[in-house]
């Protein structure tokens, strides 16, 4: 019953504004209604001036709480339509503002996971799919009706004073309200898993210098498990009987509800923090890389843009704490909606930044650079190469004009398509160094040392020497 506080005052003036404005009579109030409307009319000191009425704020509160205390909630929406149109008040809409944005993000949202998942595709000369691509697919799969009852929503009346909905509108509105909740909480933890689980897939199990990382990562999935089932089963039992959820504002109906405002502001603290602490654990083992400053500040970038889910879901609470107590809730609940499927969207989003990236600069090298190897003896064009290291993890870094391949303690990377320009001297001046070192593959663009470093070379090398078994079992070429 909150929000009949937010219903201002109505006098016998304005029920003739009213009748004139619509050509047709007006309904007579009820006695609960008009008892409350001329009860402070003496205490307004705007006697009958209507004007001065609707603009009294003392008059319009004392009117309020009247109406909440003493009349039915049908009557006092009824009292409330007829002060909006005396008072020449406009009429507020923003139904049409949230779906526009709500599945303009979800189709970007859309692009993000399609693009991961020719990305990863094995025929795409991807690295293949795992657990984290699944759990990820799942969640743009949930948000379609996530985004569809958020829909419902506007259609509904978010955006709208209260007092000018149909009660049937007002009931379709809290229903998918609670359910946006349960959706909320179920598809939040599914991108945050599967974030989490891009990270296990990053920093393998295979390095001692991983093994706190991965620990955390497996409490972090535990705990928003956790977290979700909890959020999505105070969402459900928030009211009971459960339905009596969106049949309480009418006063007709018999049941008890959690203080709401309470819960709202505690979902969205344990989402904020959640955020926060998936999206910033894997930065100090992003800083560590032996990467040049610039490299490393733009591979932090991109992880870190998952922040933007974290600021929507900031944006959202603030929203929670200004406007949960308005009565008038069909209004402040289109912000609230709009944010919160910005902040799922978002996340999705950002969650397949690095996949988007990795796939806009594949199909970027395939058709701006070339494909073959140039025979002249300046440089050469290495394209379509393919690494997969099955047992030891690998890093790879610039040096010289050549990109080189070192066993060493940091993320694997498994059939990486690279393409760059190496000098062929710097080759020449490899193979004349250390002839008894190196193996070379015939008609593929790889020279296999012994240290486990892999040096990348033209076509049709005369240098052809055997492949050691470990060699050859951890690299392969994948190349044309």
């Amino acid at each position: 019953m909150r929000w009949l506080a937010s219903l201002s005052a109505i006098c016998a003036i304005w029920l003739c504004r009213v009748s004139a404005q619509t050509n047709d009579s007006a309904p007579a109030l009820s006695t609960c209604v008009t008892n409350c409307i001329f009860e402070f009319i003496p205490a307004s000191g705007c006697g009958a001036d209507a004007a001065c009425l609707c603009d009294s704020t003392v008059y319009k509160n004392a009117v309020q709480k009247c109406l909440q205390s003493n009349c039915p909630a049908k009557e006092a929406l009824l009292a409330g339509r007829y002060q909006s149109t005396a008072c020449g008040e406009p009429v507020r809409s923003e139904d049409t503002t949230t779906p526009r944005v709500v599945w303009t993000m979800f189709a970007t949202a859309a692009i993000g996971v399609v693009a991961r998942l020719i990305f990863r595709n094995p025929y795409a000369r991807g690295h293949g799919y795992g657990a984290d691509d699944w759990t990820m697919l799942l969640a743009l799969i949930i948000l379609i009706p996530f985004n569809a009852v958020v829909h419902l929503m506007a259609k509904a009346g978010t955006g709208r004073d209260i007092w000018s909905l149909e009660p049937e509108n007002i009931t379709m509105l809290l229903h998918t309200f609670w359910m946006e909740g349960i959706l909320y909480a179920v598809l939040m933890t599914i991108i945050k898993v599967s974030i989490l689980l891009l990270y296990l897939r990053i920093w393998t199990a295979g390095s001692t210098d991983n093994i706190t990382f991965r620990r955390a990562c497996f409490i972090l999935i535990g705990i928003n498990i956790a977290a979700g089932i909890a959020v999505a089963l105070s969402v459900v039992f928030e009211c009971m009987p459960i339905s009596y959820a969106w049949t309480r504002w009418d006063g007709e109906h018999q049941g008890t509800c959690i203080d709401y405002s309470a819960q709202s502001y505690a979902i969205s603290a344990i989402s904020v923090i959640l955020d926060l602490v998936t999206f910033m654990l894997p930065i100090g083992k992003l800083a560590n890389l032996p990467l040049s400053r610039g490299k490393k500040f733009g591979v932090c970038f991109v992880f870190a843009l998952g922040l933007l889910a974290t600021a929507a879901s900031i944006v959202r609470l603030a929203y929670l704490i200004r406007d949960s107590t308005s009565p008038n809730f069909s209004l402040w609940l289109a912000p609230v909606a709009t944010w919160t499927s910005l902040e799922c969207n978002l996340a999705v989003i950002c969650a397949c930044l690095p996949a988007m990236a990795g796939l806009i600069q594949k199909v970027w090298n395939h058709t701006c650079k070339g494909k073959n190897w140039s025979t002249r003896r300046g440089s050469t064009n290495i394209d379509n190469v393919r690494l997969s290291s099955l047992h030891t993890p690998a890093q790879y870094y610039d040096e010289g004009g050549a990109y080189r391949y070192h066993s060493i303690t940091l993320p694997e990377i498994t059939k990486t398509s690279l393409r760059q320009q190496i000098s062929a001297e710097h080759v020449d001046s490899l193979r004349a160094g250390r002839p008894d070192k190196r193996g070379y593959r015939q008609n593929t663009n790889e020279i296999f040392l012994d240290d486990g470093a892999i040096e990348m070379a033209p076509r049709n090398s005369p240098y052809e020497q055997a492949f050691t078994a470990q060699q050859t079992s951890t690299f392969r070429q994948y190349g044309s």
